[in-house]
């Protein structure tokens, strides 16, 4: 079972347009304002931001897998497709839906984010043991089907 989400764009374009709106800004004000390299410093910050917010969630894309006994997760860019992880179903602690986990989150669990969408609003996150010997705990959030989600579930055990 595989599940690649689709690609929402408001989001981004909301943060993304004023970013390199103000950069531009900045460094244009550069050339008439004094302290010419603090405009440019924060002209070039913003323009990072941009950049990584494009790459990340515009030019990226995220496929989810699952096979007999574990849950993949792929990246996309371009014509490469690389795997990010490979969790055991047996190591799926809990399951959270965006709401939940704001008021069960762990604070000593390692968090990935491998959501397509930037701010997803069906961002689902799945609580696993990372390491059994020392109970490393880890929190990965991704966007699954409905059918995806239901099969995970099956896996939940008591944290």
């Amino acid at each position: 079972m595989q599940h690649t989400p689709p690609r929402q764009t408001g989001r981004l374009s909301a943060v993304c347009i004023p970013l390199i709106c103000l950069a531009f800004v900045f460094f244009a004000l550069s050339n008439v304002l004094p302290y010419a390299g603090i405009l440019q410093g924060v002209g070039g910050i913003l323009s990072v931001a941009f950049l990584f917010l494009t790459i990340r969630f515009s030019l990226s894309s995220y496929r989810y897998e699952i096979d007999a006994d574990s849950l993949f997760v792929y990246r996309r860019q371009g014509k490469r497709e690389e795997a990010l992880c490979s969790i055991s179903l047996s190591s799926i602690l809990a399951l959270y839906t965006k709401k939940t986990y704001k008021e069960n989150s762990p604070s000593h669990a390692l968090r990935y984010n491998f959501c397509q969408n930037l701010g997803a609003k069906d961002a689902v996150y799945l609580l696993f043991v990372f390491d059994d010997v020392i109970d490393k705990r880890a929190v990965i959030s991704f966007e699954p089907s409905e059918e995806m989600l239901t099969f995970l579930k099956q896996y939940e055990r008591e944290v």
